[in-house]
């Protein structure tokens, strides 16, 4: 039956946020309805004035109002109804009765709640309505040195009111608790068990893909054998027509031996037996001129200041190896320079800037460049499989650092990314 109340309006069809602001909303309508029904008996029973049967009634439609909204799914309605009508609620009852009954109290239910309720981008809203609970309280306390009360009771009906709405303060406060934990806590599973599915997916494709890449390599192979026999021994006797079709099944085949091992790479990027080693950054730096050819008309500069890194020496190594490569291949200027830089970002990560002169990258291509078969150019190129940067984000992420790219189109780019001085568990 609890349950059922809590869950008014949800269905399978709601995202897990508004899932959580809705129970929260039933909660506390359900918690001001409950007590509003038990102090309308007792008050009848025992004979209560009017105004305070009148005072507990009001609480009474307000919740039932809000629960009704949810029933029909106005959410946005049911939230709003529940925040004004509190707050109007409780500002008036205190004003017309005074300080003894302790109805400002309540104000504190209302503390931080617009901040649970409120998405979006209305910052302003959510903190006003945050701290409008505290105003209202500070406004009342002056008010209440000025101003006498509404309406008097017998000292005998103040005592009595005062003693359950501290009880009530009480359970509300409890009530809130246990239900923001509980929320919180059942938000944090269904988020680990998204994660456990997302990842077991994950591992599933990436073993796909190299399965079938795997498999796709040796006929490849053969295609690319029996293009080098038949280019080596009946190209010359070929026409135009015919060197034209085979140049273009040779280009193919090229493109598709690329794309087959970018896969290949890109399923086993950040996999296997990962060597843990400690190493200067000025090491790798020193490397990489020896494992890429980078031009006589281009200068590689890198930085003298080292940095000591507890990690994967051969991981770092092939995203800043990649990040040059194509810092070179798409150099387009008759000289030029390409540049890394290295820095501390916190105690924790260096930050680490591969910068050339190249011609930059449109920014409608910043984001697409780091997904698979992305690309920022217009012409494909037969030495690019568009992976090699998705290869690069994986390598970046899987050691918890992140990547992205400064660039004025035709005037350079600067990649970024950042890197942990220890590996997890070090």
């Amino acid at each position: 039956m609890l349950s059922n109340i809590l869950n008014i309006g949800i269905n399978s069809t709601l995202n897990p946020d508004w899932i959580k602001r809705v129970r929260i909303v039933n909660m506390m309508s359900l918690i001001t309805f409950s007590i509003s029904i038990s102090f309308i008996i007792y008050g009848v029973l025992f004979s209560w004035p009017n105004l305070i049967i009148l005072v507990v009634v009001i609480p009474f439609i307000t919740s039932s109002t809000t629960l009704i909204l949810n029933f029909k799914r106005l959410f946005k309605i049911a939230i709003i109804n529940y925040i004004a009508s509190n707050f109007i609620m409780i500002f008036t009852t205190a004003i017309l009765l005074g300080s003894k009954l302790h109805y400002q109290y309540f104000l504190v239910s209302l503390i931080g709640l617009p901040l649970i309720f409120i998405k979006g981008d209305n910052k302003n809203l959510r903190t006003i309505l945050s701290l409008l609970p505290i105003v209202l309280w500070i406004y009342l306390e002056f008010h209440f040195t000025k101003f006498e009360p509404v309406f008097y009771l017998p000292e005998h009906y103040n005592y009595l009111i005062r003693i359950i709405n501290d009880f009530l303060m009480f359970v509300i406060v409890f009530c809130m608790f246990y239900v923001f934990t509980k929320e919180s806590n059942t938000h944090l599973k269904e988020l680990e068990n998204k994660t456990l599915k997302l990842t077991e997916s994950n591992a599933k494709l990436e073993q796909f893909s190299y399965i079938v890449s795997h498999d796709l390599k040796a006929p490849l192979t053969n295609i690319d054998s029996l293009i080098s026999i038949v280019e080596d021994d009946y190209f010359k006797d070929f026409n135009e027509e015919v060197r034209d079709i085979f140049s273009m099944i040779k280009e193919s085949s090229i493109r598709m031996n690329a794309l087959v091992t970018s896969i290949l790479e890109y399923s086993r990027a950040g996999e296997g037996n990962i060597r843990i080693t400690t190493f200067n950054t000025a090491d790798i730096f020193k490397d990489i001129p020896l494992l890429i050819n980078i031009p006589e008309n281009i200068q590689f500069k890198y930085p003298s200041v080292t940095h000591t890194i507890t990690g994967s020496y051969s991981q770092l190594e092939q995203v800043l190896i990649n990040l040059v490569n194509n810092a070179v291949k798409y150099h387009d200027k008759d000289e030029g320079t390409i540049k890394i830089t290295v820095a501390s970002l916190n105690a924790d990560f260096l930050k680490f800037q591969v910068i050339d002169d190249g011609p930059g990258i449109k920014p409608q291509f910043h984001d697409v460049i780091f997904e698979m078969f992305g690309t920022a150019n217009e012409e494909s190129r037969l030495d690019s499989s568009g992976l090699g940067l998705s290869i690069v984000k994986k390598i970046v992420s899987l050691n918890l650092g992140e990547i992205g790219i400064e660039s004025t189109y035709a005037s350079g780019s600067c990649f970024w990314f950042t890197w942990p001085l220890k590996v997890i568990g070090k």
